[in-house]
């Protein structure tokens, strides 16, 4: 909000920090610490998986689909796991 205004060393040594992690391809949700998602604000970190823009499409689609059958239903939802 204040562009002319000189940061502080440690506004600047967070800054750095937050330039060289993404520069290591972190994801700038984790980095920041939150995304919004669906109209809520989820908190995130490394152990967290990003949700991406589409599935928030997906998440209307199952919406809408489910309220056309206007019956109970069971949604699954399955994460892949890679061994190491």
């Amino acid at each position: 909000m204040n562009y002319d205004k000189p940061l502080t060393e440690s506004e600047l040594q967070n800054l750095r920090e937050m330039v060289s992690r993404r520069g290591k391809r972190e994801p700038l949700q984790q980095i920041i610490g939150k995304v919004y998602f669906y109209n809520s604000e989820i908190l995130v970190n490394k152990n967290v998986i990003v949700p991406r823009q589409e599935t928030e499409l997906l998440v209307e689609t199952a919406i809408f689909e489910i309220k056309k059958r206007n019956e109970p239903v069971n949604i699954l939802d399955i994460v892949p796991v890679r061994a190491v």
